[in-house]
This record gives structure tokens, C-alpha cells and sequence, in this order.
């Protein structure tokens, strides 16, 4: 029988049950001497081994100094580079414990209002604790399903901040692969907020990605192909279904039939019901073109007519340029890097080094 997790940590205590997810439960934090609350996501870890055995807390990027050489102890050769491939991962407990670090690091180094923060995590025993933003509100899923499909009007304010904060990941090298109705909650203000970064990963245009991800009805026609792709091109089509949903009440391509419904969404041939507007179809048409290489681009979409009528220009992305300042490459930042798909610590050193 696995131990219960704990009641306090950290100063925070532990509360009643938000929710339970497949990945374990989310309960609510509340911080015995300021009243603050969070969200804490609780997840079991598998049996071992371990990436680290000691208890580990993260508050903040600085704290992957010493994350670094826990992680990745020096002292047991090919301890890292083991899990720079797929395959190796794939055969290891490791895998569902580096994921859920690699989304919880990406999650505490973004800042952007419609994406759910990430304020510490920490490794103790057989759980992991992420604590998170509490929205009071709802999922989108839920929303539209007492609503049923919106008015444009209001399609569009929750549209420009997903597309406000899909841009931002865009523009920092990640890619969520999992953006969905059920990802994404609704505040008790209407404010959008971007959930669950367990699929996402960092993208380049020099570096193919393969990794089948998310759900099958917002999936992108080159995952069902088993084609590489680039990544910002899958979240742009899953957009497109966000959108259609939003509009329409209902999702673009459906089928009893998994085969079918794989065709379906291959082919992509859209139905529109006869009240949406002429520039919302087009804008969908841009989107939902099963030729990646021809699907519209977030800047596309950004300057579409549709999205900004009755604002007075695109959405702000909230992107903070961040010219290289690095005098020297940290050795230790690389070897949390190793985790991360980015390959060898000889490879990460040499492409940070011509960046800066």
C-alpha cells in the first residue's frame, strides 16, 4: 500500500480535494500564516528508481544549481546521457518523473497572465507536490457545455488570450502539445488560463520532434501520419479546433470509429453551421489546413480581421526580449539542460556558446 501524502509542507497545509486527474489529486494549499491559497498537484512517483532520493524543494530557477548535481550525480557515469534517448526513457519509471520536472521547470520560468504559475514543487518520498495558481473558476470544457456554442463577440476575447499566450510559449522555444478544451480554465473574471504542460517540450526549427501527443480530437494530421514536425504548427491546428468548438458547440471532425475518425481529420474537410460569419470561417479555413507547410502561423492569425474587430490591434504576446548576457556556460545549468531533450552536455555547451 503506497503512504498517504502529506498534510503540511513547507508551511502550507494541504486541505480539501479540488479534483482528481489520471496523473493523481489536486488539493488546496493554504498557507498557515498568510491565508494564501494554491492549488497543489499531487502526484505519485513510481517505485524507484528515483531521479533523486533526498527531498528536493524549487522555488525558483536558481535553485537548479543544486537540482543539478542531485539529478545528475557526476559520481555515476552515464547516469544522465542515458535518458538523452527516447527509447531509454521510454523503458524506465524515470520517464513519468522527468516529465513531470520538465513541465514544472517550464511552468516556473514562464510569466504570463492566461498561463497557469507554477510557485514551487517538491520531491519527498513516493509523491511529487506542484503548487499552482488557483483559478476560481471552471474548465472551458464545463463552460461550453452549459453555454453550448458562443457568440463570436465573446469566441473572440477568449481567443486572443489563448492566442496571446500560445505566442509567448511560441517565442520562447516551447511547444504545449496538449492544448484542449479541458486544458485551458476559465476564471470567475472571464480571464483564460493555460493548464497542464506534462506534454510539452522545447522546440527549434533546426530539431524534428516526433513524439505523438495529446488528445485525438485536437490532434494535428501529421501526428496521425507519424510525421515529424517542427512544433509550432501542431498547436496552431489544435487552435483551430479550440476555435471551431468555441463557435460551433461541437468538434469539427467526430466519429464512433477511431479509423474513421482518424480519416476524418486526415482529410479535414470542414462543415460550417450557417450563423458564423464570413471571417471566422476563412480565419478557421487558414487554420484547419491539413497541409502544415500551408497552415497560417500565429502572426497570421494574430492580424486576422476576425480577432482583432473591436480592439485596436493583436494581442499582446507579454514577450520580454532577453539578449544572451552569459560570460561563461555554467556547467551545472547544463546538466539540468541534459534532461531536457536538448542532447548531450557537449552539444548544449556548443549552442549556447554561439548564441552568446
Amino acid at each position: 500500500m503506497d503512504p498517504k501524502p502529506l498534510r503540511t509542507i513547507d508551511g502550507w497545509e494541504l486541505t480539501k480535494t479540488l479534483g482528481q486527474g489520471s496523473m493523481g489529486k489536486v488539493k488546496l494549499a493554504v498557507h498557515t500564516q498568510t491565508q494564501q491559497q494554491l492549488a497543489c498537484k499531487i502526484i505519485l512517483r513510481p517505485t524507484g528508481p528515483f531521479l533523486f532520493e533526498t527531498p528536493y524543494v524549487i522555488k525558483d530557477t536558481r535553485d537548479l544549481r543544486g537540482l543539478a548535481d542531485d539529478v545528475f550525480p557526476e559520481n555515476q557515469p552515464g547516469y544522465a546521457d542515458a535518458f538523452a534517448t527516447a527509447e531509454m526513457r521510454a523503458n524506465s519509471d524515470i520517464s513519468k518523473e522527468m516529465r513531470v520536472l520538465r513541465e514544472a521547470l517550464l511552468m516556473l520560468l514562464m510569466d504570463h497572465p492566461n498561463i497557469c504559475r507554477m510557485h514551487m514543487i517538491v520531491f519527498y518520498g513516493r509523491y511529487i507536490y506542484l503548487f499552482l495558481d488557483l483559478i476560481a473558476g471552471g474548465q472551458m470544457l464545463d463552460y461550453i457545455i452549459s453555454h453550448g456554442k458562443l457568440k463570436e463577440r465573446q469566441a473572440r476575447k477568449f481567443m486572443r488570450q489563448i492566442v496571446s499566450a500560445v505566442d509567448y510559449c511560441h517565442r520562447n522555444a516551447i511547444v504545449h502539445r496538449d492544448l484542449k478544451i479541458e486544458n485551458i480554465l476559465i476564471g470567475s473574471g472571464g480571464e483564460i488560463q493555460i493548464i497542464d504542460f506534462g506534454l510539452a517540450n522545447l522546440y527549434s526549427s533546426d530539431r524534428l520532434l516526433k513524439t505523438f501527443c495529446g488528445s485525438l480530437y485536437f490532434a494535428a494530421p501529421e501526428l496521425l501520419c507519424s510525421k515529424k514536425y517542427t512544433g509550432s504548427e501542431v498547436d496552431v491546428w489544435s487552435i483551430g479546433i479550440i476555435l471551431y468548438v468555441l463557435v460551433c458547440g461541437r468538434v469539427p471532425f467526430d466519429d464512433s470509429s477511431i479509423y474513421r475518425l482518424h480519416e476524418k481529420i486526415k482529410r479535414g474537410i470542414l462543415e460550417f453551421p450557417t450563423h458564423l460569419s464570413a471571417d471566422v470561417k476563412a480565419l478557421l479555413t487558414g487554420i484547419l489546413n491539413v497541409n502544415s507547410e500551408k497552415r497560417w502561423t500565429l502572426s497570421e492569425i494574430k492580424h486576422h480581421p476576425w480577432l482583432n474587430k473591436g480592439y485596436s490591434g493583436p494581442p499582446d504576446n507579454f514577450y520580454v526580449p532577453r539578449p544572451p548576457q552569459l560570460r561563461h556556460v555554467d556547467p551545472h545549468i547544463v546538466a539540468c539542460m541534459r534532461g531536457l531533450d536538448l542532447g548531450s552536455s557537449e552539444a548544449i555547451t556548443r549552442k549556447v556558446q554561439r548564441l552568446v
